[in-house]
């Protein structure tokens, strides 16, 4: 099972998905949802070392993480 990590665009769900992309222009894919979350808090949110959950991640900044169908 791989997950992939994604927001709505303007933050609105009727709206499609952006998924984050690596190098080449693919959908990144993450091995556990663990892996994702640690992309997001570092890279992304630049929350280094910090605890950030999924939940939060949703909650407070509308980034999600889905299993790639």
């Amino acid at each position: 099972m791989k997950y992939r990590i994604y927001r709505h665009l303007e933050g609105i769900g009727l709206n499609g998905k952006e998924f984050v992309l690596d190098d080449e222009g693919e959908v990144m894919l993450f091995a556990t949802v663990d892996n994702a979350v640690e992309l997001v808090a570092n890279d992304i949110l630049d929350h280094f070392g910090d605890e950030v959950s999924r939940e939060e991640l949703e909650d407070d900044y509308g980034i999600h993480i889905e299993e790639n169908v």
